[in-house]
């Protein structure tokens, strides 16, 4: 394989040996011909790659499990064909909103992460069929608010609609009604 715009490693893993190194390549290598980016386990601290090199605009599906991540790159919403994205098991607070232009993401699992309610970007997401978010910190009783920014999410065809304003037992119900079909989704 072909790659001209490969940088520099994330220094934690020039930093953990050439073991580390190898895999590292090894899962880079494999990525870049099977379309399927699976970077797991790697303990990275960051992602620095030019997704936008023509190389990756084919990319099917990146794993970033387990890489002690802070934020995602923005790059990363410029795949155009990316169907499944997770980062499970890392310290993520947030999407930034460009995430919304996924438009063909089908799978996205922010499992084990930080987040507090469910990110904005997700709500674009009309192709979306399976969202994980199991061990966040989001409450499991959900205020009014418990979507950042927006009152309806549609995941998978099955309707999640937030649209309590008051407090009252008849909104109480569909709060209740709606979040175990949240829960019916991200359980599947």
């Amino acid at each position: 394989f072909e790659c001209q715009h490969l940088i520099e490693p994330p220094e934690p893993i020039l930093q953990a040996g050439h073991a580390r190194m190898m895999e590292y390549l090894r899962k880079l290598w494999r990525g870049f011909t099977t379309m399927r980016m699976v970077l797991t386990s790697l303990g990275m601290g960051s992602v620095e790659f030019d997704f936008s090199q023509p190389e990756l605009q084919g990319l099917v599906e990146l794993r970033l499990d387990k890489n002690d991540l802070k934020n995602l790159p923005e790059p990363i919403s410029e795949l155009p064909v990316l169907l499944s994205l997770r980062f499970r098991d890392n310290q993520v607070v947030n999407l930034h909103d460009c995430f919304s232009k996924l438009t063909s993401l089908q799978e996205l699992d922010i499992s084990k992460n930080r987040f507090i309610a469910i990110p904005a970007a997700v709500l674009a997401l009309t192709q979306l069929q399976r969202l994980r978010v199991t061990n966040n910190p989001i409450p499991y009783t959900m205020p009014n608010d418990w979507i950042e920014n927006g009152p309806k999410m549609t995941v998978g065809g099955t309707s999640a609609t937030q649209t309590a304003v008051g407090h009252s037992a008849k909104d109480s119900e569909k709060t209740q009604f709606q979040m175990d079909a949240f829960h019916q989704i991200e359980n599947e």
